[in-house]
């Protein structure tokens, strides 16, 4: 009975160590780099294996098969103790002709145990995993990394990386460049490229701003290439470019001006927000406004901010007087920043810009001058006067008329150009009317395009009057009391002059300012 019970036990030991050496190595993780497969990839296979046995494991090596990959012989893994692991980088190559699916790579691992042989030298085992994988068509477009530069930058600073991207496979286009992860392009949402011919080779700059929250140390910036190959298939291929050196950010003043109402020759007031960039407290932080040609501080120049812990925002406002000399346009102010970072004072000098806004105000008229325009008139003269009231040059300024009692013959629109401030001009129409005309006051509807400071395109609409006279009224007037005619005549040369005296006055106000700033 003690025999059966001793063979038993034995048996049942064998069985549970049996298992034990089966089940002891584990895979633990796996992946692929390059992560994308295509032909002609050289690459590596990388896994970490566990001995979750008790058992000690000795001379362990591996060798791998898969479709389409070719595996330089097997890998020495070497020895590995009870729970201990061991990482391994299984080298390949992706065959040139290799065809595009999804595989799994078979990676066996062959080794030795004498967990339950009597011999010294233990007993053979080997165990089998499977890893699947996807090889991809091939593209044949390239990315590599020219110069980075700055070399070295800190989080939240911008950077320009000038890359090469050569095509070796057929003809792409509509190609699009997106930056993924902690970098992003500075100033555009993506960089395109309209195509590119098999062969073909570019330099492209890519300007970056790295996230304010980056890691120091050695980063890559990975890319997302979308393109339309030669079938018009989307499709989008990832690049990793790089390194990038990130060092810690230095202590710095972010700055930023608003300024709503600025316009010509007015008082405004322009606030500045001022922001610690840094990890460290800022103390005794001050802002000076440096005086321009166009602006000058009408009260203090110079404005305290105080203490600016990390991260932290505060306001300074600056009261300025513009020139008003100046001409509607985006303007650079100047503003000198001092601070203590800890390392005793240091100063910045930041350079934002305004623009000035000029108020665009045209006066239109409208007349029959030289002579009235009768019932039994077939044909005359329109003229539009258009004056310019506001302060700001208007460019491309044209006239079109339009009206139910009259069509103007020689063209339907005016061009008169640019029109200076406090300036007028004068469109002429030559019209001929409608049958049948009724004395009375008649619409005329006036369009005026033109381009405001900022060259944006404009368009206004005016309905203006003008007056049919009957032989007999205009008769009465001449050979009776002649005092409409001269009054009108009288408005008109009041009219003249007081347009000529304003252009004047204003071509002389501006020689005595810039006499003055001179």
């Amino acid at each position: 009975m003690n025999g059966k019970l001793l063979n038993v036990v034995t048996l049942a030991l064998a069985i549970l160590l049996t298992i034990g050496v089966c089940n002891a190595l584990t895979l633990q993780s796996h992946s692929f780099s390059p992560s994308t497969l295509k032909p002609g990839t050289t690459g590596s296979i990388n896994i970490v294996i566990q001995n979750a046995g008790t058992e000690y494991i000795s001379s362990a090596t591996l060798s791998a098969i898969g479709t389409g990959l070719a595996f330089s012989g097997s890998t020495v893994i070497g020895d590995i103790g009870s729970s201990g692991s061991t990482s391994i980088a299984v080298p390949f190559v992706v065959k040139s002709g290799a065809k595009t699916g999804s595989y799994a790579t078979s990676i066996t691992i062959a080794y030795t145990s004498n967990a339950y042989s009597s011999s010294t030298n233990g007993a053979s085992r080997y165990i089998t995993f499977s890893v699947p994988y996807t090889i991809s068509s091939t593209t044949g477009l390239e990315m590599t990394t020219l110069s980075v530069s700055p070399t070295t930058v800190s989080p939240g600073d911008r950077l320009t990386i000038r890359v090469k991207i050569r095509n070796t496979g057929g003809k792409v286009r509509s190609l699009s460049i997106v930056p993924n992860g902690d970098f992003a392009l500075a100033g555009v949402s993506q960089l395109q490229i309209a195509e590119l011919s098999e062969g073909q080779e570019i330099e492209q700059d890519i300007p970056l701003i790295a996230s304010t929250t980056l890691a120091t140390g050695l980063q890559s910036v990975s890319l997302a290439l979308t393109y339309e190959d030669a079938s018009s298939t989307e499709k989008t291929e990832s690049f990793s470019l790089g390194p990038i050196a990130i060092s810690e950010k230095t202590p710095s003043l972010m700055m930023t001006v608003f300024a709503p109402n600025a316009s010509p020759g007015s008082r405004t007031t322009i606030t500045v927000k001022v922001t610690n960039a840094g990890e460290r407290m800022l103390e005794n932080t001050r802002i000076s406004l440096q005086t321009s040609a166009f602006f000058v501080p009408l009260e203090y120049s110079e404005k305290t901010v105080g203490n600016l812990a990390a991260r932290e925002s505060k306001d300074a406002t600056f009261l300025i007087g513009i020139s008003p000399s100046s001409n509607p346009a985006y303007y650079a102010l100047s503003f000198l920043a001092s601070y203590d970072a800890g390392k005793g004072t240091e100063t910045e000098t930041k350079i934002l810009g305004i623009d000035v806004h000029g108020n665009t105000e045209l006066e239109l008229v409208a007349s029959t001058n030289p002579t009235p325009l009768l019932t039994t008139t077939k044909s005359g003269s329109l003229s539009i006067q258009v004056a310019n009231r506001g302060d700001a040059v208007v460019r491309a300024l044209s006239v079109a008329v339009d009206s139910p009692i009259i069509e103007a013959i020689d063209a339907p629109s005016n061009y008169i150009g640019n029109l200076e401030v406090d300036d007028y001009s004068a469109s002429q129409f030559a019209i001929i009317t409608k049958n049948n005309l009724s004395p009375g006051t008649y619409p005329v509807r006036v369009t005026i395009k033109y381009k405001d400071f900022f060259n944006t395109p404009r368009e206004e609409t005016s309905e203006l009057q003008i007056t049919v006279f009957t032989p007999e009224s205009v008769a009465n007037t001449q050979s009776g009391d002649n005092t409409g005619w001269t009054v009108a005549i009288l408005v008109i040369v009041l009219v003249a002059a007081y347009w000529g005296y304003r252009k004047f006055f204003h071509k002389k106000k501006h020689g005595t300012l810039n006499a003055l700033t001179e």
